[in-house]
């Protein structure tokens, strides 16, 4: 007979993979996409709702230091932020609920390395099957490719980055699923997923793979070498990722070369850089932050610099240091070399997105979720196993 915890794990894995479907619908090019946002978000309020009734409580008191942080960056945000009341409690709401769920709630459930490689096996599975599927309905649509100065191609999303940034998930949830089970075969689609991202032309998804895959394997060999060896070690992983991004990117590295303007280097990070002229670095706001912002920045910590000043971007950067803070300390405890790796990778991942994202911590952000209650179930795993001991 089926157990009641059984059953639970059963309906939470339902829920993820409607939420999958309807957040790939809520990025292509249907008509009634826009639908699909309410959906979406509907989904994820049920999903939490469901966990909230889950009877089993985990609770420990390194992540609630953590979220603590988390809720006193919510609050300042909020006395700093839009004019729009309605909008900045429904915003800093659902980070609010994104932090909760990733740290707190879905942990209740997933609380096993089977479960965790459960929840990717439904992610991989989830977007494999969407992504075919959206090449399938491209085929013939005039609306899948962009030819001009970059040619780009769309699938059926309505934006190329959009693209990119899926088979970036797709990739990780491989990657992800073959580290918990070390089954080869998970790896097989990632070479898909590296031609639809190439073929996307998205550099900020292209780079965020080579920063978190370089970086994780840099973290890793840090974690138990002598300096010499770390110093060593830094010096030439820095190198590889720069001669990799320049051999991807040829039109980057003819730019690099040959420009004499600010405007050429503008081009290359795809108007990122202009971002930043837009701030006045002699106003207060620059410390306290401004409401006053007619700017959608595509670079997250840029964004918060703006709308939450020096503060704001301080109190972000506190948590996340707290965050990685925690993961070294599990990582040196940890006889999971493996799992204590992909952590890493999902970190990094995060982190070098939001280079390239202006609404990263989000709930409409499909990347975000994935990564974030993935760094979290994680987390509360290896604390429990080290309280364990």
């Amino acid at each position: 007979m089926e157990t009641n915890k059984e059953f639970n794990h059963k309906v939470f894995n339902i829920f993820i993979g409607i939420f999958i479907v309807s957040m790939f619908i809520k990025m292509s090019q249907f008509s009634f996409s826009g639908l699909f946002k309410i959906i979406s978000f509907s989904i994820i309020v049920l999903l939490s709702l469901f966990l909230i009734l889950f009877k089993k409580n985990y609770f420990n008191r390194k992540i609630f230091v953590i979220f603590i942080s988390f809720t006193l960056w919510i609050v300042y945000q909020f006395i700093m932020g839009s004019s729009d009341i309605l909008f900045s409690v429904f915003y800093l709401s659902s980070l609010l609920l994104l932090f909760s769920l990733s740290f707190f709630l879905i942990p209740k459930l997933i609380d096993s390395k089977e479960k965790i490689l459960d929840y990717n096996k439904v992610f991989f599975w989830g977007i494999l099957v969407s992504m075919i599927l959206f090449l399938l309905l491209s085929i013939g649509n005039p609306n899948s490719l962009v030819v001009a100065e970059r040619t780009r191609f769309y699938s059926f999303f309505s934006n190329p980055n959009t693209l990119g940034a899926f088979s970036l998930i797709g990739i990780i949830t491989c990657i992800a699923t073959y580290t918990l089970n070390n089954n080869k075969k998970y790896l097989i689609p990632s070479f898909f997923y590296l031609i639809l991202m190439f073929s996307s032309n998205s550099r900020g998804s292209i780079t965020t793979l080579i920063f978190a895959l370089s970086i994780s394997f840099l973290l890793i060999k840090l974690l138990k070498s002598n300096l010499k060896t770390k110093l060593l070690t830094i010096i030439i992983s820095i190198s590889v990722i720069w001669i990799i991004f320049l051999l991807i990117n040829s039109h980057a590295f003819d730019t690099l070369i040959e420009s004499n303007s600010f405007e050429d280097l503008d081009d290359v990070s795809s108007g990122r850089l202009a971002q930043w002229q837009t701030l006045n670095w002699k106003s207060p706001s620059i410390i306290f932050g401004t409401s006053d912002i007619k700017i959608v920045f595509t670079n997250y910590y840029l964004g918060v610099l703006a709308t939450s000043g020096l503060i704001g971007l301080s109190l972000l950067i506190t948590i996340l240091l707290k965050i990685f803070s925690l993961m070294n300390k599990l990582a040196k405890n940890s006889n999971s070399i493996k799992l204590t790796w992909l952590n890493y990778l999902l970190f990094i991942a995060l982190l070098s997105y939001g280079l390239f994202e202006g609404a990263l911590f989000n709930l409409g952000n499909f990347l975000s979720i994935y990564l974030l209650t993935n760094i979290g179930i994680i987390i509360s795993y290896q604390l429990r196993v080290e309280e364990s001991q």
